[in-house]
This record gives C-alpha cells, sequence and structure tokens, in this order.
C-alpha cells in the first residue's frame, strides 16, 4: 500500500447486536412492538476515516421487506441508510450500495481521487461486482483475514471494543 494522507484512509466494520433491552428515558412504557421470541440481530456498519471523520453508518434489518414502523420517529442515527437482509447480514447488494455512498460522501468532503477501504474478511467483500464497483469509484479494497477483525481491525479493537464492553455493563446492571 503507497503511503496515503489519513483523510484517504477509512476503516469499516459490521457490528451486530442482538436486542433483548433497550435504554429509553425513565417512565417510557415497553419499547417497541412485542415480536416473537427469536431474539433478532441487526447489523450496523460503521465507517470512520483515520483522520476521525464519520461516514453515514448502513444499518441491516432482518427481514424482506423494511417496515415504515421501524424508523417512522427518525430518532435513530443522523444521516443512517436503512436496509433489510434475510439474515441483517451485509450482503453483497448492500456492499455495492455501501461503496456508492461512501464515494458520494468523499467527493461531498472534497476528496476526490484513491482512497483506502479496510474491510473484515467477509465473502461479500470479494465478489467480481464489488471489486469491479470499487476500481470504478478509486477504492482500493483491503481486506483483513477472516476472523482476525477482533484483533487486527482498529475499529473493533478501540472504538467498538470499548463501546460493547460499557453497553454489555449498562444492560447486565
Amino acid at each position: 500500500m503507497h503511503a496515503r494522507s489519513p483523510v484517504c484512509v477509512v476503516g469499516s466494520t459490521p457490528q451486530g447486536t442482538k436486542w433483548g433491552k433497550a435504554i429509553v428515558p425513565t417512565g417510557t412504557k415497553v419499547p417497541g412492538a412485542r415480536r416473537s421470541h427469536s431474539r433478532e440481530n441487526t447489523t450496523v456498519v460503521a465507517s470512520i476515516g483515520a483522520d476521525g471523520q464519520t461516514y453515514n453508518p448502513i444499518i441491516i434489518y432482518k427481514g424482506q421487506r423494511m417496515q415504515p414502523a421501524w424508523i417512522q420517529d427518525k430518532n435513530g442515527v443522523l444521516d443512517a441508510k436503512y436496509t433489510v437482509t434475510g439474515s441483517s447480514f451485509i450482503q453483497s447488494h448492500v456492499l455495492l450500495d455501501y461503496l456508492r455512498d461512501l464515494r458520494e460522501q468523499l467527493d461531498a468532503r472534497g476528496l476526490q481521487g484513491k482512497v483506502s477501504l479496510v474491510l473484515d474478511g467477509h465473502a461479500s467483500h470479494t465478489t467480481f461486482d464489488a471489486i469491479s464497483l470499487a476500481i470504478s469509484l478509486d477504492i482500493d479494497l483491503f481486506q483483513l483475514p477472516s476472523h482476525t477483525s477482533h484483533i487486527t481491525q482498529p475499529l473493533d479493537v478501540g472504538t467498538f471494543g470499548i463501546f460493547k464492553k460499557e453497553l454489555t455493563r449498562v444492560l447486565t446492571a
């Protein structure tokens, strides 16, 4: 990898959560609708540049169709993109949309030209379509070895590792 300014290096990582509890203001009635007893996973794909700049996340729900009620109050993450997949995990079509959206955000910040994107080892990152699109968008993909992101992905080790520990502490208190 050629030396790049921190402005041109972005790390992206999916963070899955299984909702069993919620953090809401005191006095709030039961948050959300009651669903089946299965624990549903939601994935947040977060991206942060080496310079500290954040990019709009993608929130992936498990489902066949996006339900407007899930985001009707728009009280979630500002400028987040919402989508669904059968598993709530990232899939090829979601990655393609993510790459296009990331390029738009980079261009809006005046960051034309090559950008390095660090990804985990998920198979959706190595499809022909994903690699071709990334090349056309001037995004160099750098994939970490499978099942190592908890050690090698800076966002997993630092930012989200600390967040998950604190969230677990709060929810189990």
